[in-house]
């Protein structure tokens, strides 16, 4: 499964798949990544931008599908956090 890291502070760090996905997208001041099987990954814990959104999405064209080692994403804040979730 192709998936990449998204960099926390330290050594820390969330994954998301790579595969599979729909949309990246900025959601109510969050970063929504949709995937085919109708379930999301929302990234929040931050203001995020237009800007890393396409780090995901760069980060994801990268490796999706591939058995490429995991890329890692650091966005414009190291406080971030990921919950999954169905789309509603």
């Amino acid at each position: 499964m192709a998936y990449i890291k998204l960099k926390k502070a330290g050594s820390a760090f969330d994954i998301i798949s790579a595969e599979d996905v729909i949309h990246v997208k900025l959601v109510s001041g969050n970063i929504e990544v949709a995937y085919s099987n109708a379930t999301k990954a929302t990234i929040f814990g931050f203001t995020p931008a237009q800007a890393d959104v396409q780090l995901i999405i760069d980060a994801i064209a990268k490796v999706g599908g591939t058995e490429s080692p995991a890329e890692l994403v650091t966005l414009s804040s190291e406080a971030v956090e990921v919950t999954g979730s169905t789309l509603s």
